[in-house]
């Protein structure tokens, strides 16, 4: 069977979880007899951006494709990117692969997915983490708090504010729902996985499948902690809030300072270098050691060299090989009790749980592991049954015959067709009702123009009557002029016949007529007076 795998990064370049799953995947399907290629991304800003470069690893054809994200200049072109089309397409034409399986497609592109299922190529796609419903990938928001999910994309608006506007992010969660309606079948390495996607993607109830990874056999290393030996304890994890590092910090401040010694092994990152400097800060006085990023070879030794394991998550995590392992090598974990830890540690049988994000709660389980007679060493022997690596590949081999045989085929075309039709009969259904709004367009805005109309006749009326007005206004201000104009030339003859002799004459005449009127008037009633 030809096989192609398709991942965001892959060894020797690229060694985190999703990348080493994908390496011992496809190694296994080779030693079983397959063909296996491996399609993958590669950062190199020495290289011309998405040229495409071949070569053979352990038998097996990896072709890489650079990208720096140098023409990522927008939200969408960072998960759909037809940059990325030409050297897929030239490689499916050249392999005609019987199943395609993506296991990731963070700094790749969704629309390799689409096409793969466009072209008919039978399809699976592993879930690692939550890339489609989430552009964080952990469901935290930006405040690095737990996100209760994507609400059809209105709960990433104000967490993806400072990169995009509301429409760019409402619709990479449209395109990310349109893009994971189209692999045959949907594997999910967890159950706790599997419930929060079918919650986010309801219509993948039938395609959906639970799937848990294959674990690589760590020989269990057998320890003795001598009475009053201080308990070794080992976080591994990048160090970045998602991962908890500060919890186990806080946690320590309440121990003994002699009770136990921490080792933390992981790389800042560049744009979070503050919260990896406020780590050593929090961790200053106490006994904790700060180690780089080891080569995964090295994983083995680490985990002899330590008693107990801690992975205080804030986000959910979906597997975790890291926990398995160290359960294999004798390291009881203690974790967060969120996300598919539980699956995997049982309370006070193989490992402890706390509450997440309560370091109160954590340093009580590790007080509890220091002071406890025999429980750290009850807990190592009690390790769950793990599936092997080559049981995994061998189920994913049956998964490859199931998708591809006939009657599934057969069966997946017809569901297709199915969700084609009811496509097409939701588009019509949407085209009818744009119409039936396109024709209440055309009626309201013939009302519109119909008041337009109105108001337009109303505003002429009313321009003419302000000329009317205005006519009135002048007429009557001409009017007030031309009178104050004659009361003005009445004033100034009346100044001159004051100022004149003539009429000081005249006044000087009706002062002395008085005066004599009232001579005569006392003379008149003199006179009477004799009579009587």
């Amino acid at each position: 069977m030809r096989v192609l795998q398709v991942v965001h990064g892959f060894p020797p370049r690229e060694w985190a979880g999703t990348e080493l799953v994908t390496l011992h995947l496809s190694q296994a399907l080779r030693a079983r007899g397959h063909q296996v290629t491996v399609f993958t991304r590669t950062a190199d800003p020495t290289t011309r951006e998405f040229s495409c470069h071949e070569e053979q690893m352990d038998g097996l054809e990896v072709v890489r494709v650079v990208n720096n994200y140098r023409k990522a200049v927008n939200l969408g072109l960072l998960y759909d990117s037809t940059f990325f089309t030409p050297p897929f397409l030239r490689l499916l034409a050249r392999l005609r692969p019987d199943v395609v399986h993506f296991q990731h497609l963070q700094h790749l592109s969704v629309n390799l997915l689409q096409l793969t299922v466009a072209l008919g190529y039978p399809t699976v796609l592993s879930l690692h983490d939550f890339f489609f419903p989430c552009h964080r990938i952990q469901l935290l928001n930006a405040d690095d708090q737990l996100c209760a999910g994507p609400e059809h994309g209105e709960r990433c608006v104000p967490c993806l504010r400072e990169v995009a506007t509301p429409e760019e992010v409402r619709r990479r969660f449209r395109t990310m729902e349109q893009a994971i309606r189209g692999p045959d079948v949907v594997i999910t390495p967890s159950v706790f996985l599997a419930q929060r996607i079918r919650g986010y993607y309801p219509f993948l109830e039938e395609k959906l499948r639970v799937i848990p990874l294959g674990v690589k056999r760590v020989p269990h290393v057998a320890r003795e902690r001598p009475v009053g030996a201080p308990l070794r304890i080992l976080y591994v994890g990048v160090l970045l809030p998602h991962k908890g590092a500060h919890v186990l910090i806080a946690a320590l401040k309440g121990l003994p300072a002699d009770a136990v010694e921490v080792s933390l092994y992981g790389t800042a990152v560049s744009a979070r270098k503050s919260y990896a400097t406020s780590l050593r800060e929090e961790a200053y006085g106490l006994p904790v050691r700060f180690h780089d990023a080891y080569p995964h070879d090295q994983l083995i030794s680490i985990l002899s060299q330590h008693d107990v394991l801690v992975m205080p998550m804030i986000w959910e995590e979906t597997f975790s090989l890291l926990a398995r392992e160290a359960m294999l090598a004798g390291l009881p974990v203690i974790a967060a009790r969120r996300g598919a830890l539980p699956e995997v540690i049982q309370e006070g049988v193989n490992g402890l749980l706390f509450e997440p994000e309560n370091a109160a709660d954590l340093r009580r389980c590790l007080a509890r592991v220091i002071a406890e007679p025999g429980l750290l060493e009850r807990l190592r022997h009690a390790t769950p049954p793990m599936k092997k690596e080559d049981e995994y590949a061998r189920e994913i081999e049956e998964l490859y015959a199931e998708v591809c045989a006939e009657p599934y085929r057969t069966r997946t075309l017809r569901r297709r067709l199915a969700e084609q039709y009811r496509a097409d009969s939701d588009r019509q259904q949407e085209s009818e009702r744009l119409r039936a709004e396109i024709r209440d367009f055309h009626a309201q805005r013939a009302v519109l123009q119909e008041e337009r109309d109105c108001l337009h006749i109303a505003k002429v009326a009313a321009e003419q009557e302000r000329d009317r007005a205005l006519a009135a206004v002048r007429e009557l201000a001409d009017t007030l002029q031309m009178r104050e104009e004659q009361v003005r030339a009445r004033n100034t003859r009346l100044e001159a016949i004051y100022a004149s002799t003539t009429w000081k004459f005249y006044c000087r005449y009706i002062a002395l007529t008085h005066s004599m009127r009232q001579v005569a008037n006392e003379l008149w009633r003199s006179v009477r007076v004799l009579r009587k």
